[in-house]
């Protein structure tokens, strides 16, 4: 995996909206049963663009639909974005891409997704608040996270944690579009 996420601006950040939920997060949401798209994330620094593939998918699948998605599609809005080539040794060369400049571009210019253009809503919501998380999953289907990575978390099998050893490896955006519980031991 080629992380991609790249640090992002406090005072953006603070600008954002902030997620509100009326209602308390149901128990549990089950995972969608789609695939995530990776838009070549294993190679190149695309998670963000990856991540807001699957925020569109995530929010189609709950309609009834499944977009017709091409990865030339993200590439294409990643290097617009980066201001590189659309070519796949361009893109390889860059670092990645601020999230929330990803979520400004695609809210204010759309983002295409084969015929159609998807068009998110940003808001920021506390990432060390699982009940947070939780309704933000719950009232928009899927929320797009920027998480730091180590060394540990990226040799490890299993879940991340919050203390892989090691130094820091570098940013990665996630998809979380269901959860099993709100504690520890779910």
């Amino acid at each position: 995996m080629r992380l991609g996420r790249l640090p992002h601006s406090e005072a953006l950040l603070a600008a954002f909206p902030r997620h509100f939920a009326a209602a308390p997060p149901p128990p549990s949401i089950p995972c969608p049963a789609w695939a995530p798209k990776l838009v070549q994330n294993d190679t190149l620094p695309t998670c963000t663009v990856a991540g807001l593939c699957n925020d569109a998918r995530a929010k189609a699948a709950a309609a009834g639909f499944d977009p017709v998605w091409e990865d030339q599609d993200g590439l294409a809005f990643y290097a617009a974005l980066a201001g590189c080539d659309a070519t796949l040794a361009a893109i390889q060369a860059t670092d990645g891409l601020d999230m929330l400049a990803v979520l400004d571009r695609a809210g204010t210019q759309g983002f295409r997704i084969g015929a159609s253009v998807h068009a998110p809503v940003g808001f920021g919501l506390d990432v060390t608040d699982r009940a947070a998380i939780a309704s933000g999953i719950a009232s928009h289907q899927a929320v797009y996270l920027g998480v730091d990575l180590t060394q540990g978390d990226m040799l490890a099998s299993g879940a991340w944690t919050d203390a892989a050893p090691g130094p820091l490896e570098g940013g990665h955006c996630i998809l979380a579009a269901g959860y099993t519980g709100l504690t520890d031991a779910d």
